[in-house]
């Protein structure tokens, strides 16, 4: 054989194992450090570790459900069949909305009266709505939750839900204070109350941002708390029930 030819070969051969080996599909080596952390190391294992409910059990679709009705009766407010004449005027008003709209007043300070005037139109256009429904989820019993997400999709996951749920959080707060300038202290306590599942709902979502809204229902639980200690006189069995909350 021709010596040339023969170490030609060998090349060709050597070049084919490399090519072979580099394109070996080999597991990365930070999978196998995750899981010896108990951590997924895939999305197929991080969506698998949000583990599934039965319908029938999952409180999360019965937020969603009622995230849909707030949905709706907020497009009514703009609609030709508001009571408002005009656009800029259901704007102008909305913009004196406390909680759900921008307005702001001081929690120990009176509130004015075009301010509460606003919230109270938005309340019973929009709040009224779903408040009863949401302290009924609240004790339904139903303790998980599962919210219809993809996590395979990785970072073109799409999460309309946190937005969803933190508004349920806000009509209740609304709800809440509306309780509390009407001296009625439990059923302030009761909205209020009822925050703290739609938090809950978020507990097992496997997502940073889903984490960081969590805490902020939390917040808003807690804004509604000091509204409430400002504006109503709670009794002691409220307030029991609120530490006891605040302890779970």
């Amino acid at each position: 054989a021709n010596p040339k030819e023969t170490a030609m070969a060998a090349v060709c051969v050597a070049v084919l194992f490399i090519a072979i080996w580099l394109g070996w599909a080999a597991r990365p080596a930070y999978q196998d450090y995750w899981r010896s952390k108990g951590y997924p190391a895939t999305l197929a294992e991080l969506n698998g570790r949000y583990k599934s409910v039965p319908d029938a059990e999952n409180r999360a679709l019965d937020y969603l459900e009622l995230a849909s009705i707030v949905e709706e009766k907020e497009h009514a407010i703009y609609s030709t069949e508001s009571r408002f004449s005009s656009l800029s005027d259901a704007t102008r008003n909305y913009e004196n909305v406390l909680i759900a709209g921008i307005a702001s007043v001081e929690r120990n300070e009176p509130i004015p009266a075009n301010v509460w005037e606003a919230t109270d139109w938005y309340w019973q256009d929009v709040s009224r709505h779903v408040v009863p429904s949401l302290k009924s989820v609240a004790t339904n019993g139903k303790a998980e939750s599962r919210y219809p997400i993809d996590l395979n999709r990785g970072h073109d996951v799409e999460l309309p839900h946190l937005a969803q749920v933190r508004g349920l959080a806000r009509q209740l707060y609304i709800d809440a204070l509306r309780s509390a300038v009407h001296g009625q202290p439990s059923a302030a306590t009761d909205s209020v109350l009822a925050i703290f599942p739609i938090a809950d709902s978020l507990k097992n979502e496997p997502i940073v941002i889903s984490g960081l809204v969590r805490v902020a229902i939390f917040g808003i639980s807690f804004g509604a708390i000091q509204d409430l200690m400002n504006r109503v006189q709670l009794p002691d069995e409220d307030l029991v029930r609120i530490r006891s909350a605040l302890e779970e």
